[in-house]
């Protein structure tokens, strides 16, 4: 939602209508609709939130390092489990 509203209240341009499974895309197709893959991991999340600006200031600084935070605890503690462990932990988190 910050996103588009961001893109309303700068006046930026909408991005290409796109009427397909932006699964199915590949090469200039998927860069022409700004389509990529999300983040397979919580530690590829938080680089990538590390590098983006816009969304580490919706959240503002304290609130970031605190996220980070926390999420860099739960990584290091996930760490010690094996594959069924970490399964079962989420499984029952969420």
């Amino acid at each position: 939602m910050r996103a588009g509203l961001a893109g309303v209240r700068d006046g930026l341009p909408r991005p290409p209508l796109l009427e397909a499974d932006p699964g199915t895309l590949k090469g200039e197709e998927a860069e022409r609709f700004g389509v990529g893959g999300l983040p397979s991991s919580l530690e590829e999340a938080l680089a990538a939130l590390d590098s983006d600006e816009l969304g580490r200031g919706w959240l503002g600084p304290l609130l970031y390092d605190a996220y980070v935070t926390v999420k860099q605890a739960e990584l290091r503690e996930v760490a010690k489990l094996d594959l069924a462990e970490r399964m079962r932990l989420y499984g029952n988190a969420y």
